[in-house]
Order: structure tokens, then C-alpha cells, then sequence
């Protein structure tokens, strides 16, 4: 639901900028002034259909509920006034806990009605803020304003002679700005200050001067003496429109006004009139086209802005901010320009009906191009603090914490506007709107933002800001292929100090297992086909929940060389595979190699594999060599190509080639919240709902790299029928190994089969000649039941794997209900094709999401790859 926000004041164009401001985020306004008509007249042209009240302070007492408050002192004459004002206010928000803001002049406010306002707001329970304001201006300010600035103004646009001294300092403040930071003060998670001034750039009397004169003849003394000088409050946010900038709408808006124009406009002497000409065929055709053009304008640059908008989605998509943020500004530019005359537009009795809906298209267009600008922003900073944190320049990560924070708790706000604003149009824009944001989930993207922000509040502790961090690394080849992602053949200790890398020491696994003390029982499958009667760090990924896999490497990592880290990070040969491609190829002058995308796992193997033997520092000199230069490049990587580097980051988290598991809890919840940390997900739905799930979990278990020469394709069956659910997948292996190869190119794999706990497992087997049929082993943990069995495959041979399942359910197919599947990606595979079959129980009519294709057969198949996890939705 939008936020309700009342606004306790007098009409005064500033206070009105603030309701536009807070209309243009989705909010419902509900005005309190005694001047009830001078409000109607003066917001007509937001149209009928506005979400604004207005209501007579002294009828109305007790309010219904609403979110946040502003209370405007500005334009109080009437004795008394403003303290019954701030009375009101207070009453009000004090029995809704609304956080409320209080809007006061720096000069001309009795010295009672200040000690009144601090009195107030020290014993109230709701969240308050005082923003200071001082020689504000803008379109449809007053022409009789006493103090400061206003004053000067008010003589200007009369006409008149004004004193001033040349020394006199001025803050000039643009309304819009000002509106602006309201409301950032009020929809911010806590305000920036408990009281604040907004303030524009600091200008003399005379510089006043030499801008008013480049707009029009001023006839100014300078004979008095100077003002004196307010006491500005410690607190100072600056806005950042120039006064020469802001003056121009200002004038403006006043030459537009009939009753004003003589004040601004010089008299110029006109000859004596004739009687007019009756325009020729010419000059009907130059108006007439002149005409169509007005009309059209509008739609031209709606078009361009939409157009720019789409350019800027796809190109932040995929990962080219510097493109996508020129796009957003044409978007916001050709909006804004858009506002202004389809406001004048819409407020033309009956007629400006039509114009109203372009208006909101307008406004939403601006919110959606300021959405992508602050999200461009948070990937570059993101992209610059991982080129900081592994660089050499000294910076503070808590500065940067504070900035990302900042913006994602802005950006939170705006995508919850936007979401409202869309939400709330059912009209052809607002079908528009949902088709140019590609559907996506609002809500959705709120919750990611606020699990970023987690993250981002917790940067100063993953980077040992105050005391160093560190990271145990585990490098997973996943050409020998386990649970987590891959062979653990090598680890690094990772250590942050002060925001900055400081060290990286590589080790062989083999050194550290070498130094295990006592017996550590392994899992059964361990011992009796990998023959290990021990277990060690090399093998303690064999869980397929990461966080659990990864508090055993930690617990190893203690036991064998009694080091102790912050967390824990996985990554396989696609991370650095992927790199390589963004960083183009790098050269390992040791070594006398130049390493690239292409050849990567060729190379690896060549040096860290030949005449290896345990105990050989060889193979942890060539991965240290490797990683320095890779992160070298990484941190020389062009600043304006880094949001290149943060796509293929989120790309291998998605993919689970990377997983993380941190101390740090919010962070880690955060990250969990992401899918980054590659636990196993055992789903749930309540209702005539079922939530089904796989997982195909595979460890080779013939001591080699034979993954190289592996690939797989899935085919699921899912049969519904009344009271029971029938599953059967069909794994294809080909193993593409040179039958030369011999016992390098053999696939050993240990399988299993995760799926819920209710299930009951009909038959495994191997489809092949010379298979022996044997029985699953059946285990439950975690909350997953497991079935394993061993496949061996020779080279140049292929093999099909089958299991079959079954479980009962409650599901009514007459009552509306759901299946649901989640289908988990194991880490270290690649995009293995997948088949997916559904049989509907007859008559049933079937909805899918993603969408199905109906075969001559009566079921219903969807094709895709595995690349990333898969969540598939059946409706009826």
C-alpha cells in the first residue's frame, strides 16, 4: 500500500512542490490548511483523479491513520498560528507514530513559536526532523515576500527600486531541491539529521545583481547597510541548482502571467494599429503545420523517452552502465520536458481529461530513468570497491559502506513507488508499463535491494576494516567433478586488512592433509570406492550443501594446520575461465606461458599435474602466479568497462561456480537470500499446493579428470494422477575419452539422487548390456532422501541412467491448486541439456510457467538448458 503523507500548512508554492514531489512518488496526500480554497485552485492542474485531499484544519481534529507528517511554517501571519499549528501536528502524529518533518524559516519565525517547536518535539515518541529554510525561490513564488532573497525578488518583479549592500550573502534555494531533500529526509530509513538546512550555493548581494541584470534592466541601490547574518544550524545539506539556472523558470513562469507581466516586462512604444490582413493560403499552411506539430510533440518525445528507456534496460542487463546511464538521462530529460506542458495541458477544463494519462506516463518514465541511473550507480560502485579492495590505493571501505548504503535505501523507496504508481493504473498506460519492465517482480526487487543493503552495511567487517579477514579459498577442478563443484586439489588463505588484499598464500592440499594428526572417519562411499580409509580436507565437500561442506572445511583447515578464517569461498575452473575471456589472455613470465580462456585447463594441468608427487610446492607456485596476474588485470581492468566484471561475477554465483559462506551473519543472510552460498533448498507451499524438488548430486570417484570428456542431458517425466504423483529421469552419459586413453579417459562416478523425504524410490538402474542390476542405497539427510548408486563408464562408451519414484498426495485437480518443481543445477556442470515432461490428469485444464507445448500425445513439454537452477509452475 502507498504511504499516506498530511501536510499541515498555509498555501505557499514551496509547500506545494513538496505534494508534487510526494504525488510523483505514488503517495496519497491529505492537506490541513485553513486556506482550502487557495489549495484547490492552485493544484487543478494535477486533475480529478489525483490522489490529494484537502480538508479545513479547524473542522477536522483527529485524523485517520497516515505514514508521515510535514508541517510547514512559513506562511503563518495570524497570532497564534503556528503554535496551534505545531499543537495540531504533533496531536496527530503523536497518536499514529507518523515520522514527521517540520518546515521553518531561518528568519522572520517568532523567537516563541522556535522555543514552542523544541519544547514539542522533546517529549513525543515519533521520529522527527527540522529542516531549516532560507531565501528560497521558484515558479509561482509571491511577489510580496519580506525577507531576504524574497524580498529582493518581490521589488525585482514590481519593478521597483530595492536596497541592498553589496555584501549581503544570499543562499538562493530552488523549490524543486528543496522538495527533493524533504522527502528524502522523510522516506530515507532515519533521517540524516534531527534538524538540517537546505541551502544553495553562498552568493554576495552584488553577484545577485549581475545575474538579475542579464535577465532584464534592475534599477538596484546599494546604500544600506548589510543584513545581519543568521546563525545557519551545524547541519547543511546543499542542493545543487545554480541560481543563474533557477531563476530562468522562475522569471519565466511570471512573464506567463497576465497580471504580472507589466511588473517584469518593459513598456516598449507601439506604432499606431492597423486593421490586420486577413492571412494568405501560405500562412494558413505554416499555422496550420505549426499546430500539428504542438499536438504531435508530446507523443514524439514520449516515444524517445520509452525508446531510451528500453536502450537503457538492455544495456544495464548486460553490464554496459556507461551506455545505459546516457540512455536513462534521455529518458529523464525528454520526460521532464514532457511535464511541464502536458501539466498546462491536463488543467484546461474537459479538454486536459485526455492529456492526464500522458502526465503519469510522463512521471512514471522520469521514476523508471532515475531507478536505472542509482542502479547503474550501485554496479559501479560495486565494480570500483572490488578494484579498490584489490588494488594498492588506500581508501576507507566504511565511507564507501555508508554511500552504497545510502543509495540502495533510496533506490528501495523509488522501486516501491514505482511499483505503487503501476500497481495503480489500470489503464492502457499502466498495461504499457508492465510490459516495458518485462514483467518484471517489484517486489521481488525490494526484497533483493534489501538483502544488497545487508551486505553492503556489513563491507567494513568483510574487509577488515578494524581488524584483518580471513578467507579460506577452495579451488574446486571441476574436471573431476564433486559434490560442491569439483576436486578440492588446492586452497588459498585470503586476507583483507584496512580494505585491501594484503596477502594470498597458496597451498597444495596435500601439504595440509600431510599434516593431519588422528583418524577421521569418511563416509561410507569414500571408503569403498575411492579406497580412502581417511578422510581429509581434499574430500570434505562430499555434502552438496555448501554451508555444511564448507564448516568441515573449516574444521579440517583447524585440525591439520590450525588456522582459523572468517569464511569460506568456492570456485571452480569456469570462474577464472570466464575472467580470462573479459581480460584477455595474461602472461606468466616464470613460466614462460601465456595463459588464456581457451587454454586455461590445458596449461593448469600441464604444469601443475606433470611429475607432481605430494609434498611439491610446484603446483601452489604456478596457482599463486596465476592469481596475481589474473587480479592484476582485474584491478587494471578500463573503470568504465567494470560493470563487464560485476555481470560475470553475478553470472558464476548464479551458476554456482562460485559459493560463499561468511561469518558475518547479515551479510550471509543476505547472501543465502541471493542463492549465492549453494545450500540445498528443500522447498515448501501450503493448500492444494505440492512442492516437488531434484537434484542430481555427482562425485567422480576414479581418481582422474575425466569430466573433460563427459556430457549429460536430462529427461523428466512428471505423471499427476488422483492421489499419487509418478516421476521417472532418464540420465544420458557420453563419454567423448580416446578408448586409447585407457584408465585417464574411464568415468567412475558415484550418483545420487536428491529428492523430498515422502517419496518412494521404485527402481534405479543402469541401462546398459553389461550392467548387473543393483539396488539403490537409500539414506535421508537434511531433509532430502538420497539414492546412490555407481556408474563406470569406458571411453568412447555411452550410458543411461534411470530412476523412478513415486508419492502420495492430497491435491484436489477441481479446486484451483499448484505443482511446483525445483530443479537444483549441481556447481561445477555445465548447461546440460533437460527435457521436461508434464501428464495432466484427464480434463484438467493446465496453465505453466514457463510455458509448455502441447504434443499429439496429451502431455506437455518444455526444453531447456541447466544452466542455472530451474523453477517450473503447473496451475490449474
Amino acid at each position: 500500500m502507498n504511504p499516506t503523507v498530511a501536510v499541515f500548512s498555509e498555501y505557499h508554492p514551496l509547500v506545494l512542490n513538496v505534494v508534487e514531489t510526494l504525488l510523483g512518488k505514488s503517495c496519497r496526500v491529505l492537506v490541513l490548511s485553513s486556506q482550502t480554497e487557495h489549495w484547490r485552485i492552485n493544484t487543478r492542474h494535477l486533475g480529478e483523479s489525483a490522489r490529494i485531499e484537502i480538508q479545513d484544519e479547524n473542522i477536522t481534529s483527529t485524523l485517520a491513520e497516515f505514514d508521515y507528517a510535514v508541517c510547514s511554517l512559513l506562511t503563518d501571519e495570524r497570532e497564534n498560528s503556528s503554535e496551534d499549528r505545531i499543537a495540531r501536528t504533533i496531536q496527530n502524529a503523536q497518536a499514529w507514530l507518523s515520522k514527521t518533518i517540520f518546515i521553518i524559516p531561518l528568519a522572520g519565525l517568532p523567537e516563541k513559536t522556535l522555543k514552542s517547536l523544541e519544547a514539542a518535539i522533546k517529549v513525543v515518541d515519533f521520529s522527527s526532523t527540522v529542516v531549516f529554510l532560507k531565501d528560497t525561490y521558484g515558479p509561482r513564488m509571491s511577489s510580496s515576500e519580506k525577507y531576504g532573497l524574497g524580498a529582493v525578488l518581490s521589488g525585482y518583479l514590481r519593478g521597483g527600486e530595492v536596497g541592498i549592500n553589496g555584501e549581503d550573502l544570499f543562499y538562493p534555494t530552488f523549490y524543486p531541491d528543496i522538495a527533493k531533500e524533504i522527502t528524502k529526509a522523510m522516506f530515507s530509513f532515519g533521517p540524516p539529521y534531527e534538524s538540517f538546512a537546505i541551502l544553495g550555493e553562498p552568493l554576495k548581494g552584488e553577484q545577485i545583481v549581475e545575474i538579475l541584470g542579464k535577465e532584464k534592466e534592475v534599477r538596484i541601490s546599494f546604500g544600506r547597510a548589510p543584513q545581519q547574518r543568521e546563525l545557519l544550524p551545524g547541519n547543511v545539506v546543499r542542493t545543487s541548482t545554480r541560481f543563474s539556472e533557477g531563476i530562468k523558470p522562475t522569471l519565466e513562469w511570471f512573464r506567463q502571467q497576465p497580471a504580472r507581466k507589466e511588473a517584469i516586462v518593459k513598456a516598449v512604444k507601439t506604432k499606431k494599429s492597423m486593421p490586420p490582413k486577413a492571412p494568405g493560403v501560405a500562412v494558413r499552411r505554416y499555422l496550420l503545420l505549426a499546430a500539428l506539430f504542438l499536438v504531435l510533440a508530446p507523443f514524439l518525445l514520449m516515444a524517445t523517452s520509452v525508446l531510451s528507456l528500453v536502450v537503457g534496460k538492455n544495456g544495464l542487463e548486460k553490464g554496459n552502465t556507461a551506455s545505459s546511464q546516457r540512455a536513462f538521462a534521455t529518458t529523464k530529460f525528454t520526460a521532464r520536458m514532457l511535464k511541464a506542458p502536458l501539466a498546462i495541458a491536463a488543467s484546461v477544463p474537459v479538454l486536459g481529461k485526455a492529456f492526464y494519462q500522458p502526465l503519469q506516463a510522463s512521471s512514471l518514465l522520469e521514476r523508471a530513468s532515475d531507478i536505472g541511473i542509482k542502479t547503474g550507480s550501485v554496479v559501479d560502485g560495486l565494480s570500483g570497491l572490488v578494484q579498490k579492495a584489490l588494488g594498492k590505493e588506500v581508501y576507507d571501505p566504511l565511507l564507501y559502506s555508508k554511500e552504497m548504503t545510502l543509495t540502495l535505501e533510496n533506490l528501495y523507496q523509488e522501486v516501491g513507488f514505482l511499483e505503487g504508481d503501476i500497481g495503480s493504473q489500470k489503464t492502457l498506460i499502466g498495461g504499457l508499463a508492465h510490459k516495458l519492465i518485462n514483467n518484471l517482480d517489484l517486489g521481488d526487487i525490494k526484497s533483493k535491494i534489501l538483502l544488497l543493503r545487508g551486505v553492503t552495511k556489513e563491507l567494513p567487517s568483510i574487509l577488515g576494516r578494524d581488524k584483518p579477514s580471513t578467507y579460506l579459498i577452495l579451488f574446486q577442478n571441476n574436471m573431476e567433478l564433486r559434490p560442491t563443484g569439483g576436486f578440492v586439489g588446492s586452497l588459498a588463505l585470503v586476507t583483507f586488512d584496512g580494505g585491501r588484499l594484503s596477502d594470498i598464500n597458496v597451498l597444495d592440499v596435500y601439504s595440509a592433509d600431510g599434516q593431519l594428526k588422528g583418524h577421521v572417519e569418511p563416509p561410507t562411499p569414500i571408503k569403498d570406492y575411492l579406497g580412502e580409509a581417511n578422510w581429509f580436507l581434499r574430500d570434505s565437500n562430499w555434502d552438496p550443501d555448501f554451508p555444511t561442506s564448507a564448516s568441515r572445511a573449516e574444521w579440517f583447515l583447524g585440525k591439520e594446520i590450525g588456522k582459523a578464517v572468517d569464511g569460506v569461498i568456492a570456485v571452480d575452473l569456469e570462474v577464472a575461465r570466464s575472467l580470462l575471456k573479459a581480460t584477455g589472455p595474461i602472461k606468466l613470465a616464470d613460466y614462460g606461458q601465456q595463459v588464456s580462456s581457451e587454454n586455461l585447463y590445458e596449461k593448469t594441468q600441464q604444469e601443475v599435474e606433470e611429475a607432481f608427487f605430494p609434498g611439491s610446492h610446484k603446483k601452489a607456485s604456478f596457482l599463486t602466479a596465476l592469481a596475481q596476474q589474473l587480479l592484476d588485470a582485474i584491478v587494471n581492468y578500463p573503470k568504465n568497462q567494470s560493470s563487464t566484471l560485476a555481470n560475470l561475477i553475478q553470472q558464476n554465483l548464479i551458476e554456482r561456480h562460485i559459493q560463499v559462506f561468511l561469518h558475518q551473519k547479515e551479510a550471509q543472510k543476505a547472501i543465502s537470500g541471493f542463492g549465492f552460498d549453494g545450500s540445498f533448498l528443500v522447498p515448501s507451499c501450503d493448500g492444494n499446493c505440492y512442492s516437488d524438488f531434484l537434484g542430481l548430486v555427482e562425485a567422480n570417484v576414479g581418481v582422474n579428470k575425466a569430466n573433460y570428456f563427459i556430457k549429460r542431458s536430462f529427461a523428466l517425466e512428471v505423471g499427476a494422477e488422483e492421489g499419487v504423483l509418478r516421476r521417472s529421469l532418464l540420465v544420458q552419459y557420453d563419454n567423448s575419452a580416446n578408448p586409447a586413453l585407457g584408465s585417464p579417459g574411464r568415468y567412475k562416478a558415484y550418483l545420487r539422487l536428491a529428492l523430498p523425504l515422502d517419496v518412494e524410490i521404485t527402481t534405479t538402474e543402469v541401462l546398459s548390456p553389461d550392467a548387473a542390476a543393483t539396488p539403490p542405497e537409500i539414506k535421508d539427510v537434511g531433509g532430502r532422501r538420497e539414492a546412490g548408486v555407481l556408474l563406470e563408464i569406458a571411453p568412447g562408451q555411452s550410458k543411461s541412467v534411470k530412476f523412478s519414484w513415486q508419492s502420495p498426495t492430497l491435491l484436489n485437480y477441481s479446486k484451483q491448486g499448484e505443482y511446483r518443481l525445483f530443479w537444483r543445477k549441481q556447481a561445477g556442470t555445465d548447461n546440460d541439456p533437460l527435457k521436461l515432461t508434464f501428464i495432466p490428469p484427464s480434463g484438467v485444464d493446465i496453465l505453466f510457467s514457463p510455458k509448455f507445448s502441447l504434443t499429439q500425445a496429451g502431455s506437455f513439454v518444455y526444453n531447456t538448458t541447466l544452466a542455472r537452477d530451474l523453477f517450473s509452475r503447473v496451475s490449474w
